[in-house]
């Protein structure tokens, strides 16, 4: 071995155990300022302290330094530094000249391979997320640099890797492939015992369940990160993924007062863009969609004013940056906002306005919505157009509306995903009446009155238990048929279908979205079946009742 990789790769095995304290005595004899710097900067970005590394990084003049490999490394550290805080206009010039100095050093020697990992790393993950590269290409180079970390065994970069292919595939919605390599930093973070590793696979891993509403595995890895939080409170990067977990799960929660704690915590996450700007980026959305959803129920002149601050501010730093996928994501909640409002036209022309500015490269989750959104609003014109002003009742049968429901839900390629067969919608008031009901699959056997009568007792004795008001209810799972619900002031949206699908709460927002506005108009067909409701009562004196004594 090469007596320059012997000495360099003593310390990266030190990196790879988090052994900040070794490597601070190994480098305090025989090194130079210059390493010592290097060293300590790297150490304090590894730490999270951003701040901390970026001050010391600029009281070094790096193009000064005579050996080229510490140079190179300077540099990588310097677009690191600035990629964690999304200076996006230091680190993207970096990487031709960080490329152009690898290649004029000794490509054989394991300190030069390191670097050349690295590079491949972070081109891969900055150039993807700034649209310049699709997700395939990103694939490709990172499996470059997994290649070079596997031949050097350098087991801490490559868990580093792994949740970076993980995160490609999480984007692409291919949640299987994600969740595999996940798991492979995870291991890689155990076998360390590398904190950092440990964290990162797990937050990444809550992400995907969240979002793939995995939450028997979810409850698994939070519990993880909650121990790893216990034992490490002081970690900074523990305490930042814990809390933005811990707010990530309840922004799901159903309950106000969960969604209102989730706030709390994103807003607290966001006073300090220093330690992630991709933290930083997602607690904004996340805020953002929590005060949208607050602004569905009431309107409060405070939430709105916040909401219109995050989201202005978004649309200019997209327009300042290279980061065209946050400017993309907020004009797509502008229009929320502004559906929200009723102004259905400059809500539309803004979606159609983000759809022309899509690429191969673009977000893919954010592509599906903005497509499902414009199917919203352009089905809510067509219904507007064909509803008769007539009797309410009349009118949600008719069967103009009927089939535009169907076709919306049951032959649109960019709603349905490929696992989830549509098989019926309910409709009732909460005293149980059947307002409207549609079976998409003629063959099912199902009836929908029985269906309608358990929805409502269920409606009934989840606010004894949970006091709720409003929200949902998901997901009640009954042999092949996965239920969700939905309890908007005095009505309940009932949605049923088959197959796997992370879409269900926004699939039921889709259908509500279609009927609400007509009965905000009309409440007078809404009448209390007081022999039904009877059969309600007796339902729940004689099963529920029962099982509350027995809790």
């Amino acid at each position: 071995m090469n007596q320059i990789d012997s000495k360099y790769d003593q310390i990266e095995k030190l990196f790879d155990y988090e052994d900040f304290e070794s490597i601070q005595e190994l480098i305090s004899s025989g090194f130079t300022s210059a390493e010592i710097a290097y060293y300590t900067i790297k150490i304090e970005r590894l730490k999270g302290n951003h701040r901390n590394a970026l001050i010391l990084l600029y009281e070094i003049s790096i193009e000064t330094i005579e050996d080229q490999y510490l140079q190179t490394e300077f540099l990588l550290e310097q677009f690191y530094i600035n990629w964690q805080l999304g200076n996006t206009n230091i680190f993207v010039p970096l990487l031709p000249i960080i490329e152009e100095k690898i290649f004029q050093l000794d490509t054989t020697t394991n300190r030069c391979l390191r670097m050349l990992a690295t590079y491949y790393h972070l081109k891969a993950s900055s150039l993807v997320v700034l649209n310049l590269i699709s997700i395939e290409e990103s694939t490709k180079i990172f499996l470059k640099s997994v290649e070079i970390k596997q031949k050097l065994g350098a087991k801490r970069e490559l868990a580093l890797s792994y949740n970076n292919l993980g995160v490609g595939k999480l984007i692409s919605n291919d949640f299987e492939e994600a969740n595999e390599y996940f798991i492979k930093g995870l291991k890689i973070g155990y076998e360390l015992n590398n904190i950092y590793q440990i964290g990162l696979s797990l937050i990444n891993l809550v992400e995907l369940l969240v979002q793939n509403e995995k939450s028997n595995d979810l409850n698994n890895y939070y519990m993880q990160l909650e121990l790893l939080y216990t034992k490490y409170s002081s970690h900074d990067w523990i305490k930042l993924w814990y809390k933005f977990a811990t707010a990530l799960i309840l922004s799901k929660s159903t309950k106000i007062r969960d969604k209102l704690k989730a706030e709390g915590i994103f807003a607290e996450i966001i006073e300090d863009k220093l330690m992630s700007f991709s933290i930083y980026e997602k607690s904004i959305f996340n805020l953002c969609n929590l005060y949208l959803f607050q602004l569905q129920f009431e309107f409060d002149e405070i939430t709105y004013q916040n909401f219109t601050l995050l989201i202005n501010k978004l649309v200019m730093f997209g327009k300042d940056t290279r980061y065209e996928n946050i400017g993309l994501k907020a004009s797509f909640l502008k229009s929320k906002l502004l559906a929200m409002e009723g102004k259905i036209n400059e809500a539309k022309n803004i979606l159609l306005q983000i759809k022309k500015q899509f690429t191969e490269t673009t977000d893919y989750e954010l592509l599906k919505l903005t497509s499902m959104e414009l199917e919203i609003l352009l089905n809510q014109e067509k219904i507007m157009d064909v509803i008769p002003k007539g009797n309410i009742q009349d009118e949600i049968k008719n069967q103009s509306i009927s089939n535009l429901l169907y076709n919306f839900i049951s032959t649109n390629p960019k709603i349905i995903e490929k696992n989830e067969i549509p098989v019926a919608f309910i409709l009732l008031n909460i005293d149980g009446n059947q307002l409207f009901s549609k079976l998409f699959i003629e063959e099912t056997e199902m009836n929908t009155h029985l269906v309608g009568n358990f929805i409502v007792a269920f409606n009934i004795i989840a606010n004894h238990i949970f006091e709720s008001d409003d929200g949902y209810i998901e997901k009640i799972t009954q042999e092949e048929f996965n239920i969700t619900i939905k309890k908007e002031t005095d009505l309940l949206y009932c949605y049923i279908h088959r197959g796997d699908t992370n879409m269900t709460i926004f699939r039921l927002d889709q259908l509500i979205n279609h009927f609400s506005f007509v009965f905000s108009e009309h409440r007078e067909f809404i009448v209390i079946d007081y022999e039904l409701k009877n059969k309600l009562d007796h339902i729940m004196d004689n099963i529920f009742q029962p099982l509350l004594e027995e809790i």
